[in-house]
This record gives C-alpha cells, sequence and structure tokens, in this order.
C-alpha cells in the first residue's frame, strides 16, 4: 500500500476513533441526568473514553512511524538522515509520555466518586462540557488543517480542500 493511500487510511481510522468517543460522551451525558444509576454510566463512559483515546493514541503512532517509513533517505547528506533519525526518537518519546499522562489519568478518573460529581454536575458540569466541545471541535479542526498541510492536493475527513 503506497503511503497516500495509508494515510489516508490511518486518517480515516483516527478521525472515525475521535467521533466514536464524540458521540460516546454526548450520549452518556445527555443521559446522566435520567439514569438512577450514576456509578454505571460513569464507569461505561470512562471506558469508552479511555478505549477511544487508546485507538487514536495507537493511530497517531502507526500514521508516523508509516511517514517515518517513507522517507527515502538514498542520498541523503548523514546529518540529514540524523536529523529524521533524532525525529523518529523524539515522536516515540512524545508517544510514550502521551500515553503515560492518559493512563495515570484514567487511573485518577476511575478512582473519582461518581455520586460527589453528580451533585455539581447539573450546573458546573454542563459549563465544562460545553467548554471542552467547543475545545475539542477546535483540536478536530486544526488536525484536519494539519492533514491538509501534510497531504496537499487530498480531501481531509471535513471536506476541506
Amino acid at each position: 500500500m503506497d503511503f497516500v493511500k495509508q494515510s489516508e487510511e490511518i486518517v480515516k481510522n483516527w478521525t472515525e476513533a475521535q467521533k466514536t468517543l464524540w458521540e460516546n460522551w454526548t450520549k452518556m451525558v445527555q443521559e446522566t441526568g435520567k439514569t438512577a444509576d450514576f456509578n454505571k454510566v460513569w464507569q461505561q463512559m470512562v471506558g469508552t473514553w479511555e478505549e477511544n483515546v487508546g485507538k487514536t493514541l495507537d493511530t497517531q503512532a502507526e500514521w508516523t512511524e508509516s511517514w517515518f517509513n517513507s522517507l527515502n533517505t538514498d542520498g541523503l547528506p548523514e546529518q540529514t538522515v540524523n536529523w529524521a533519525d533524532q525525529g523518529r526518537t523524539a515522536f516515540k518519546q512524545w508517544q510514550k509520555t502521551q500515553s503515560q499522562l492518559w493512563n495515570n489519568w484514567f487511573d485518577f478518573v476511575k478512582k473519582y466518586d461518581p455520586a460527589k460529581m453528580n451533585e455539581t454536575f447539573q450546573s458546573e458540569g454542563q459549563k465544562a462540557y460545553q467548554n471542552w466541545q467547543k475545545t475539542a471541535e477546535k483540536v478536530m479542526n486544526t488536525q484536519m488543517d494539519l492533514i491538509n498541510m501534510w497531504l496537499p492536493g487530498q480531501k481531509a475527513a471535513n471536506g476541506k480542500k
């Protein structure tokens, strides 16, 4: 599979994982006010969130490795090849760091008492959720812009060109 097709597939999977996270998060938040067993909803929501973050990080790592593997270093100066190797190492470290941060976050969130959160969720939680929603939309738009920059002439998932 050539790099562009592989990149498109990875971006598609990444976008789908984020879309699924977004849909499940929205659904669970909407059901929270109607559900008596908030702890169950909380555990489902955290589980879905953790799964989708994992998929997103895996897709990011796969795409990055694929991109580095596609580099043709034949005939390039040794300094440029070394720079590419350093970039690969830096990206791997960044991916490892992201994974550790998310794992720590989910360890913390799983220990949180959802009953306490439910007491204030309707007022403060809605504000936080709306801010998170705006931020997530900005992140997704930025990702699409980045994809369009890396794959000029290719149509990204959000329809931008």
